[in-house]
């Protein structure tokens, strides 16, 4: 979530202005890799699981290839960010994108929004 990258990007500069990194580029992402079938796979279980009422069950969400999605910009086969440079520099733990997705789904949950 948005919320969780901008957590982590306060960290990082807290940490960066303890101790200087060399110039360079730093890839921040959330921790783990994922594809888009497992995220909406995992979306809708955790949805689902905090009172969600949804006609769509994860098993059945089918996977895809790239290139059968209909998208106006060709995208790379593996655009993971390699984040590696920046957790070893500033001894960072990048949290997981299920925690990024939990956290935003217990955000809707605390709203009402799935009743």
């Amino acid at each position: 979530s948005a919320a969780l990258i901008a957590d982590v990007t306060a960290q990082a500069i807290a940490r960066h202005r303890q101790q200087r990194l060399p110039p360079g580029i730093y890839h921040l992402a959330a921790g783990g890799a994922t594809s888009w079938h497992a995220f909406a796979r995992y979306l809708i279980s955790g949805a689902a699981a905090r009172g969600a009422s949804l006609a769509l069950t994860p098993d059945r969400i089918r996977p895809i290839a790239s290139k059968d999605y209909p998208a106006t910009a060709k995208r790379p086969h593996n655009s993971r960010l390699d984040t590696a440079r920046l957790t070893a520099a500033l001894a960072l733990r990048l949290p997981s994108w299920t925690e990024g997705v939990d956290r935003y789904l217990d955000q809707l949950s605390a709203r009402g929004e799935f009743t």
